[in-house]
């Protein structure tokens, strides 16, 4: 059971707050609805086209509401907010309200491993498996002894693609983590062979947390990461202590119901952008007076410069951070992690050399959150948002080319799909047209659709169905994900792709029967 005793410290007090805010602002029509503070000085104005951008965001119907905070060597200048939080309580939106920030919860979960990496219980170039006790990853196309903790971290470890989110009007809830990495803890490629973006890696950092520290990851997080850093308005989940000042999600104008998800370290972290801001600046060492240091210098750095390729030359994955240097060739590094899932989007972006910090946190994915946070780094640093021009200008996206197959992928494969349940047969015929025929078990066979293959990796989808309970609780079809081609075989992950409510992986390997050169 989740604790959130960790408000007590200050809730009365920005409850208090919040509803002065929500006094002062109730009559203002909807497009009007913002409110600011920390201005750096009556005479900057650097940053009021970003307020009049958020202003437009929530009267065009982009999104409910939308915050930010920013910082700049070493303070807050400025925070915003507009629109509502929850429209049908009538709750408005101030930097203070706690919005699922998704993916962000990535950099939180790995700040808080590095608590324990400095404490001397995990080491990041040990096996995961070593602290996983009997649930253990499963070595389906590599070792999983080689599957060291970094590697996880790194999205390098050769776990698939992996989401699973439960909403609270429906029967089918989260099953124990032990039970998520028997099903989908398979390594479908060699660790360290290639970045691949897994959720569920970050759930096995959770799991981790808990096993080393003996206490729930929710309470480890509070413990020993978000009080520590004065983080009062952020939680593992919707804290119900905060239910006043809790953005709502909301898809399409639809309000969801509130969601779970089985990999709670990769994104169920609710946090305010006020707190965004204030961990951003504690990971460019600009620790405030409330703040306890955490972490040293030297891993802070270590988060950051451990990083690895995903296949681009100026991105790199670190340790829970991305990092794009020269981005846009600005000559400057950034630091960032972003966050989308139903209902929320989120951003919290840093830039060293200039000592910038940037949070925004929308409950809509249509927010257009990334390229806010750009605006604002432009408004500060003119030359970045001239070079963000010129890049956007020149690089407009070129439409893909069809598939046409080589001759190294050309004619009958035949294989199984091995889902967690079992094994299903698998036949595929690739025609010399770029026609892909599959036929999995004895459903019908279909053809597969939106067909890549690049770097020799072969995607693709198709209308079929993984015939384990998790999938069969709703409508899906199955992506063929970076299949791998070595010489006569494809091997990778076949996931249920169910939208909105899961991306549910088991391995595929198909062995070529006949060419036809």
């Amino acid at each position: 059971m989740r604790n959130y005793r960790r408000f007590k410290a200050k809730p009365l007090l920005g409850f208090a707050w919040f509803v002065l805010v929500q006094a002062a602002c109730a009559a203002a029509p909807l497009d009007e609805v913002c409110w600011s503070a920390h201005g750096a000085s009556k005479n900057d104005t650097r940053l009021d086209p970003i307020r009049r951008k958020m202003q437009r965001t929530v009267a065009d119907g982009s999104a409910p509401s939308i915050a930010v905070s920013v910082a700049l060597e070493g303070r807050i200048i400025w925070e915003g907010a507009c629109g509502q939080a929850d429209r049908d309580r009538s709750i408005r939106a101030t930097p203070q309200t706690a919005y699922a920030v998704g993916s962000i919860s990535k950099t939180f979960t790995a700040t808080g491993l590095m608590v324990l990496v400095e404490r001397g219980l995990v080491d990041l170039g040990r096996s995961a498996n070593d602290y996983l006790g009997p649930a253990k990853l499963t070595g389906l196309d590599g070792d999983p002894s080689a599957a060291t903790v970094k590697l996880v971290m790194q999205h390098r470890a050769g776990l698939p693609m992996h989401a699973n989110f439960f909403y609270e009007n429906e029967k089918y809830r989260r099953p124990p983590m032990e039970e998520t990495i028997r099903r989908y803890g398979i390594l479908v490629r060699p660790p360290g062979e290639a970045y691949n973006y897994a959720n569920l890696g970050y759930g096995i950092l959770e799991y981790i947390i808990a096993r080393v520290s003996g206490s729930s990851y929710e309470d480890f997080m509070r413990r020993e990461v978000f009080l520590p850093l004065g983080l009062t308005h952020t939680a593992v989940g919707p804290p119900p202590e905060l239910q006043g000042i809790t953005a709502a999600l909301y898809e399409d104008d639809r309000r969801l119901p509130n969601l779970d998800l089985d990999q709670r370290g990769a994104g169920y972290i609710y946090s305010s952008a006020h707190d965004l801001v204030r961990f951003g600046m504690f990971h460019l060492k600009e620790h405030r007076n409330d703040q306890r240091q955490i972490l040293k210098a030297s891993t802070i750095e270590t988060m950051v410069n451990d990083a690895s390729p995903t296949g681009t030359d100026t991105w790199a994955y670190g340790l829970g951070w991305d990092i794009h240097s020269n981005e846009y060739g600005s000559g400057l590094t950034s630091v960032r992690h972003t966050g989308a899932m139903a209902g929320a989007a989120a951003v919290l972006k840093l830039i060293p050399e200039k000592q910038i910090v940037v949070a925004v946190v929308s409950n809509s994915r249509r927010a257009g959150t990334v390229s806010l946070s750009e605006d604002i780094v432009a408004a500060l640093v003119p030359a970045y948002g001239k070079q963000r021009d010129l890049e956007s200008a020149r690089n407009t996206e070129p439409s893909p080319e069809p598939f046409r197959p080589g001759v190294s992928l050309l004619g009958v494969w035949q294989g199984v799909v091995k889902t967690w349940k079992g094994e299903l047969p698998v036949r595929m015929e690739i025609k010399p047209d770029g026609d892909i025929h599959i036929k999995l078990g004895d459903q019908l066979e279909t053809v597969l659709n939106d067909t890549e293959f690049s770097n020799g990796e072969l995607s693709g989808s198709f209308q079929g169905a993984i015939p384990t309970e998790d999938a069969d609780r709703d409508r899906h079809s199955v992506y063929l994900d970076r299949l791998v081609l070595r010489g006569e075989t494809l091997s990778g992950a076949a996931i249920a792709d169910g939208g909105a409510h899961y991306a549910l992986p088991s391995w595929i390997k198909l062995v070529r029967q006949e060419s036809k050169r």
